[in-house]
């Protein structure tokens, strides 16, 4: 199995080993789809979504379900099953909550990102999953990483190669040090890195 993964998804060892765990423990689409239709069925949780200013149709498309917890569900998609889910609450402490097996870095959304067509090849990184589905709401081919700013995406340096990085993190100190970490562990694969400098339009 070890092998297999590793041949199969041009990875090391320690990244095969954390493949196998997320897809050991993670869901089919059509073992998603209850979380989409009670999301169709809730004004709760379609009010939640409409004050993040998310249109309908990126929720749509992101499949952001309910879990009838009093938030949102965020499924995080690898190769067409659901390895990962971020549930947002906005009303509680804490506001995010993880699955048991869940594994920092893991790209949002890996499947839609690899499929957009660039001419440009750019990749806008985002420092969560509010943001990027904002980013992605208006028009760019954006990404975050599970587990927030301090996290790399170790198990897919590979998918970066070649690609155009611009990396728009939060104007605070740990976003300015979770861009760099970020910046370091794809200088060897992306053909260009920008880190996006927000401090002269988000001053806080």
């Amino acid at each position: 199995k070890l092998t297999f993964t590793k041949e199969y998804f041009n990875v090391n060892d320690t990244q095969a080993k954390d493949l196998i765990t997320i897809l050991e423990n993670s869901d089919s689409l059509d073992d998603w789809q209850p979380r989409i239709d009670t999301y169709k069925g809730c004004v709760e949780a379609q009010m939640i979504t409409s004050k993040l200013h998310f249109s309908p149709e990126i929720v749509d498309k992101l499949r952001i379900g309910y879990s009838t917890q009093g938030g949102i569900d965020i499924p995080i998609i690898y190769k067409n099953r659901v390895v990962d889910r971020v549930q947002y609450f906005p009303n509680q402490v804490p506001k995010y909550k993880r699955n048991k097996f869940s594994i920092s870095g893991t790209i949002f959304p890996y499947d839609l990102w690899k499929e957009t067509k660039s001419k440009s090849n750019y990749t806008l990184i985002c420092a969560g999953e509010k943001d990027c589905i904002c980013a992605r709401d208006h028009g760019f081919n954006a990404i975050s990483f599970t587990g927030g700013e301090q996290y790399v995406p170790n198990i897919f340096l590979n998918d970066f190669k070649n690609k155009k990085i611009y990396i728009v993190y939060d104007n605070d100190e740990p976003g300015r040090l979770g861009a760099k970490r970020v910046a370091f562990a794809l200088k060897d694969y992306a053909k260009e890195i920008h880190i996006v400098d927000l401090k002269s339009v988000c001053v806080n």
